[in-house]
């Protein structure tokens, strides 16, 4: 890496940010899928590489049993993150070191993942490199590593825009600043610039970029590293390592009914090369962040060891069902959960009570239907969040204190919106403002519909939206209350 870049990356401090995608059942799940079989739950090793602001670490540290590492060379990351565990007491460890730095430490154990989010992209050569050379020393066989990229196959117009801004800011000899570089893209576009009509992610990249923080801005479009990669490529990359493509996050990108559509999927059923099969899926799902789990010498299950993976694994139903939106909009065209078999699993769930079920008591409650049709269905509803994979009754003891401390500390401090670790979970779930003041009455022991009332009407009456404090209340109560008690979220007075 250049002085220049790493300067420029040392200024880059970056806001609390979450990403699920990391969190390791959402990893295991999104292998299991696939049939390949993933790291045991726990204890596990964990390192995230360049982890931000290290909320998405902090979280998954006290949401799950074992040692989690990670690094980032800015140090108000590096102290930022630390501090949050020393609150929760997860066995976390957060280093100031470069990519090449953590390869000359002889503390670090072998992982049993190792993630890269917003990273391969945005660094230069050397820095890939030394990535791949700490996956060859660090990464178990069966380990994971994921790394999400800006993806050739859906990104790719977007490249002529980026260079149009550097150019710009280049012109203004570095006294402009990146809100200058933004509005003069804006105006060609208001203009009628044709490229913008040729290229519609481009000209939807533009719509949107006055809503983007400006760090990520900085990182997307004006830093000198920058390189867009496909799957293949990727792959090419991490061979040396011994990886193999694994599988795709998030898990909607499994779903080759609504993504490649049947003719889509009799193009891919012909073909015989697994990254020829991959890369054609990337041309139907046009993305441009993509997500991928690569694997040290997978254990590829037979079709009755996944099958049996599925039973023994336990989900949690996230929402009522009644509350579910059947039909909606996607990239791909609509999706309709009721005409793909979703409700009764739904129902299935709701009549076994709160949860978390393994799908084998899923399975008895509705025996009519084939347990394949069963695990289609649930990879579909876990792909729109309607239910989320959940730790053993074991691992969530483990993390039960953690979880708890961490979330007292989120919850403690201003604001509306807020991510609380689930140790039922192992994962973050993000909470609305109003579901944040049903939380926080409950914790307190104000367990009442006029407590969360009350609670609402001090804390964010803007969210009301013309409906009385107390209506609001009861609702949360009806719908939400029996799952944030059964994510584990719910604190008491003695916790």
């Amino acid at each position: 890496m250049t002085s220049e870049t790493a300067d420029d990356l040392r200024k880059l401090v970056y806001p609390e940010t979450y990403f699920v995608g990391l969190a390791p059942p959402e990893l295991r799940l999104a292998l299991l899928s696939r049939g390949i079989l993933a790291p045991a739950g726990g204890p596990l090793r964990y390192l995230e590489l360049g982890f931000g602001s290290g909320f998405s670490l902090n979280v998954h540290a006290a949401a799950n049993d074992g040692a989690f590492w990670g690094n980032d060379f800015v140090r108000a990351h590096v102290d930022g993150a630390a501090s949050i565990a020393a609150i929760s007491g997860a066995n976390a460890h957060f280093l100031p070191d470069s990519f090449a730095e953590l390869l000359n430490r002889d503390d670090l154990p072998t992982f049993d993942v190792i993630a890269a989010h917003g990273i391969w992209t945005w660094v230069p050569d050397e820095d890939r490199a030394a990535i791949v050379e700490l996956l060859k020393r660090k990464l178990a066989p069966g380990g994971v590593f994921y790394v999400s990229y800006n993806n050739t196959a859906g990104w790719a117009s977007v490249v002529y825009l980026r260079q149009m801004m550097k150019l710009y800011l280049a012109e203004k000899g570095g006294r402009g600043d990146v809100s200058e570089a933004v509005a003069f893209a804006r105006s060609l576009h208001i203009a009628g610039a044709a490229y913008f009509k040729e290229n519609p992610t481009a000209a939807a990249e533009v719509g949107l970029m006055a809503t983007r923080n400006a760090i990520y801005l900085q990182q997307e479009y004006f830093l000198d590293d920058w390189k867009l990669m496909s799957l293949a490529e990727i792959e090419a990359a991490l061979r040396p390592a011994g990886l193999e493509f694994g599988a795709q996050f998030p898990l909607i990108m499994h779903d080759d009914e609504l993504v490649l559509g049947e003719r889509g999927r009799d193009i891919v059923a012909k073909l015989e090369s697994p990254i020829l099969r991959e890369t054609v899926r990337e041309s139907f799902q046009g993305m441009g962040f993509r997500q991928d789990l690569f694997v040290r010498e997978p254990k590829v299950l037979t079709a009755d060891e996944r099958r049996d993976r599925f039973r023994a694994q336990r989900f949690l139903l996230t929402t009522q069902s009644r509350n579910v939106a059947l039909k909606g909009p996607s990239p791909w065209g609509e999706l309709d959960l009721g005409a793909r078999g979703c409700v009764p699993v739904m129902k299935a769930f709701e009549a076994l009570g709160p949860g978390p079920h393994a799908l084998a008591d899923i399975e008895a409650a509705a025996p009519a239907m084939p347990i394949d049709d069963l695990i289609s269905r649930i990879i579909l509803l876990a792909a729109v969040k309607v239910v989320r994979p959940a730790l053993s009754i074991e691992e969530q003891r483990a993390v039960s204190q953690s979880c708890a401390a961490l979330n007292a500390y989120v919850l403690s401090l201003p604001g509306g919106a807020a991510v609380l670790a689930s140790p039922v979970l192992g994962a973050g779930v993000d909470i609305s403002p109003l579901e944040r003041a049903l939380i926080v009455s409950q914790s307190a022991g104000k367990v009442t519909v006029d407590d969360c009332a009350a609670e609402i009407s001090r804390a964010c009456p803007g969210e009301l939206n013309g409906r009385s404090a107390h209506q609001v209340a009861a609702a949360l109560h009806a719908d939400h209350l029996p799952i944030f008690r059964a994510m584990g979220l719910i604190l008491t007075s003695e916790t």
